[in-house]
C-alpha cells in the first residue's frame, strides 16, 4: 500500500508531504509548474535532515570513548548521511489548509547514542512564499551536536541558474578518495562563479574534484546570505532566506540528470568532526539536556 500524502495550498501554490515516509516533501508547484522537482526514484522533493545535515560520521568520540551516532546510509562508507529524520516516520501535530507541523522522537538506542524531539514546519504565506522550518530539543544526557535543515532538490534544464551571495569567496572541497571528508576550505574555482549567477549546465563548467564527472559540484559553501535558484524557461526565481546564519550545500550531477539540489543548511557537512579539530564557524549546535536548535528557511517566488 502506498503512504498517503497529505496536501496543502494557497492560492495557486500546492504542496504534497508524506509523513509515514520520512516526512519527506514529495511535490511543491505553483499550479501546473514545478518548483520543486517532483518526488521519483532518484529524490524526494525535499527531505528533512535531522539532527544535522549533510554528511557526519557513523560514530563520535564522547569522554573518550566511542559511540554510535546513526547506521551507515547508502553506499558511502562511514557516513552517517542526512541524519535520520528522513529515514523515519513523523506524526502529524497540526493539520492545516496551508500549514502542517510534523513530529518526530529518537530515543538512545544501540545504534545511536543521540536521542532528541523533531519539529518540522511547513506553511505557505500570503507573500508568494514558503516556510519551511525545523527545530531539534535534546532530550538526551549527553550532548547533541545538532545543525537541522532542509534538502530540496529543483528542475534543472539548459537555463537554471543558481546565484549565491557568498562574501567569503569560499568553498568547501570533498575529496572523495576519502570518502566524501571535507579536504580542504579553498578560494571558488572561477568556473563557480556563484556570486554573479552560475548556469548550472554550462558547457564550460568543470568539475575541481577527482571523480572524472566535468558538470559535478558536490560542496558546501559557507557563510552565504542569499540563494537563488533561477528558472528563465518558467520566468521565476526561487529566494532562499533564513533567520540565522547559514551556508549553501549545491549538488549538480553529471549532465545526464534533470535535477540539482540546492541546500540552505544550518552547519557545514562534517561540522562534528571539523569542530573537534578546532574549526570554527561551523554553524553546528552544542545542545545540553533541554536546549532546542531552530532553522527556518523561506523561499520566496516571484516573475524574473
Amino acid at each position: 500500500m502506498s503512504a498517503s500524502i497529505l496536501k496543502i495550498h494557497k492560492g495557486s501554490y500546492s504542496l504534497g508531504i508524506s509523513p509515514e515516509q520520512g516526512g519527506c516533501v514529495t511535490y511543491f508547484r505553483k499550479d501546473t509548474t514545478d518548483i520543486f522537482a517532483p518526488r521519483n526514484a532518484d529524490h524526494p522533493a525535499s527531505i528533512i535532515m535531522t539532527p544535522i545535515g549533510n554528511r557526519q560520521a557513523c560514530t563520535r568520540i564522547i569522554n573518550g570513548m566511542e559511540y554510535n551516532v546513526g547506521p551507515q546510509h547508502g553506499d558511502e562508507t562511514g557516513n552517517y548521511l542526512h541524519g535520520d529524520g528522513w529515514k523515519s516516520p513523523w506524526s502529524v501535530k497540526s493539520n492545516e489548509d496551508d500549514r502542517i507541523i510534523l513530529s518526530h522522537t529518537k530515543r538512545t538506542s544501540a545504534d545511536s547514542c543521540d536521542s532528541y524531539d523533531a519539529e518540522q514546519e511547513f506553511h505557505l504565506l500570503d507573500n508568494d512564499t514558503l516556510l519551511m522550518g525545523v527545530s531539534v530539543t535534546n532530550t538526551g544526557k549527553e550532548d547533541l551536536v545538532a545543525g537541522p535543515a532542509h534538502h530540496p532538490w529543483f528542475p534543472r534544464d539548459d537555463r537554471t541558474i543558481v546565484r549565491i551571495d557568498a562574501p567569503d569567496k569560499k568553498v568547501w572541497l570533498f575529496d572523495y578518495n576519502m570518502r566524501l571528508q571535507p579536504s580542504s576550505l579553498v578560494d571558488l574555482p572561477p568556473a563557480w562563479g556563484f556570486n554573479t549567477g552560475l548556469r548550472m549546465m554550462d558547457e564550460n563548467l568543470s568539475s575541481t574534484i577527482s571523480i572524472g564527472d566535468e558538470y559535478l559540484i558536490d560542496s558546501c559553501i559557507p557563510n552565504v546570505s542569499l540563494i537563488r535558484v533561477i528558472q528563465p524557461t518558467h520566468n521565476f526565481e526561487v529566494i532562499m532566506t533564513t533567520d540565522r546564519k547559514g551556508h549553501a550545500v549545491v549538488y549538480n550531477p553529471s549532465r545526464e540528470k534533470d535535477f540539482c539540489a540546492v541546500e540552505a543548511v544550518s552547519s557545514i557537512p562534517y561540522a562534528a568532526q571539523l569542530m573537534e579539530q578546532g574549526v570554527k564557524n561551523t554553524g553546528a549546535s552544542i545542545l545540553k539536556t533541554g536546549e532546542t536548535m531552530t532553522f527556518n528557511t523561506h523561499l520566496k517566488i516571484q516573475p524574473l
